[in-house]
């Protein structure tokens, strides 16, 4: 597959908000005033109406092709985390592997090799099946012996905290 993808100034659309998130709706595009830089699938600048909206397209040289490659997977990694049902969850994971087959293309990586990666990845780390969230409590390989100036210094900061600090906060509590 061999796409080029564009980087599109003043392009906005309706977004709707779920989980703290933007999900945009690109069936109902509109454009403002300021200037936005989006890279954007090669078809999206067919869609505006350009007796109505004044815009440009750039291609991009590769170096900030890659760069803006990298920015669309975060846009796109935080729409899957905003889904709110499977159809929406299977059409955003279909724009991260869109991205993801982008980033391997830009960058000429072997697919093939990618998966020896992940497999050794998978036999040394494992995967995901077990569902497993690690939360970390102490560690217990940085701790230090603090040294006493260091321990008159955290003395007075506590100090000032609690007699200047915090009952100034608690009036803001009230």
């Amino acid at each position: 597959m061999n796409s080029e993808l564009y980087l599109l100034p003043t392009l906005f659309c309706h977004c709707e908000a779920r989980n703290g998130a933007l999900i945009p709706h690109y069936d109902r595009i509109f454009f403002m005033s300021h200037q936005i830089s989006k890279l954007v699938r090669d078809k999206i600048p067919n869609f505006i109406d350009k007796e109505k909206v004044n815009f440009q397209v750039k291609k991009l040289d590769i170096n900030a092709y890659k760069q803006a490659l990298k920015e669309k997977l975060l846009e796109e990694s935080q729409e899957v985390f905003s889904s709110e049902n499977n159809q929406q969850l299977m059409e955003e994971i279909a724009d991260v592997y869109e991205v993801i087959e982008a980033i391997e293309s830009a960058y000429q990586l072997d697919k093939n090799t990618i998966q020896k990666i992940k497999a050794k990845k998978a036999d040394h780390k494992g995967k995901f099946v077990q569902k497993l969230l690690l939360t970390i409590l102490d560690r217990t390989d940085n701790i230090k012996e603090i040294r006493e100036e260091e321990k008159y210094i955290l003395n007075c900061a506590e100090e000032f905290l609690q007699e200047k600090i915090l009952p100034q906060a608690n009036i803001f509590d009230r």
